[in-house]
């Protein structure tokens, strides 16, 4: 979805008049916030109605926004087949999240036939723009393809780095049980130290269970 600022009170007012005027940037812009609940209250009938209007004229944020609504069932009826054709237009535009969508589907034949080479190639693309979500389900294809984690390590790092809090666990993991690399405790305590750094909401509930964590395998190191 579209990245959007923070806005005040009197900004997200002229911004809502704007996309009830027709205008298509606010328009996406109120229909992520309405989507994700972000400075708005969560509404996904105003999501569906903004959305639609600004993919009329062919924007491609918007065109992921609405595939997104229909493989999540978010508002509509869970659609595979409609979000895929929304993918596939985002998809023209270079639009990353729609690459890790169409990967996704490809890799797990979530309402496609599966498809691991499809899958491979639209990961590709969108974790080489830099999307933490497509590195992290590159990773996984390459897990399941190879048993090991020497292909799929780089790309969980990459996830890991851009935040992504699965794969900031996944690297505990990975460092606690010494899958590929030399087993090492402070690394793993530290992948789930910036873990809780950075993430509030399900990191806080891990937080005791880091603690004991460290309190329990720190000596190992």
């Amino acid at each position: 979805g579209i990245l959007g600022e923070d806005m005040d009170a009197e900004s997200m007012e002229f911004e809502m008049l704007s996309a009830q005027g027709g205008d298509t940037l606010a328009q996406k812009e109120v229909g992520w916030r309405s989507l994700v609940g972000r400075g708005m209250e969560e509404d996904h009938g105003q999501a569906l109605q903004n959305l639609e209007a600004a993919a009329l004229v062919g924007d491609a944020d918007a065109l992921h926004n609405l595939g997104y609504m229909y493989m999540n069932g978010l508002g509509v009826e869970r659609n595979m087949t409609k979000a895929k054709g929304y993918f596939d237009e985002a998809a023209k535009s270079n639009i990353t999240a729609a690459f890790n969508a169409l990967g996704y589907m490809y890799y797990r034949g979530a309402g496609v036939e599966k498809n691991i080479t499809l899958g491979e190639h639209f990961l590709k693309l969108a974790a080489d723009g830099d999307d933490a979500d497509a590195a992290f389900n590159l990773a996984a294809l390459y897990q399941d393809l190879d048993g090991n984690m020497s292909r799929a390590f780089p790309f969980l790092e990459q996830a890991a780095d851009a935040g992504f809090w699965r794969a900031q666990l996944a690297m505990a993991d990975v460092y606690d049980m010494g899958l590929e690399r030399p087993r090492n405790c402070t690394a793993a305590v530290g992948a789930l130290k910036k873990m809780v750094e950075t993430h509030g909401g399900i990191a806080n509930e891990l937080r005791a269970a880091v603690e004991a964590y460290q309190d329990g395998h720190t000596a190992d190191a």
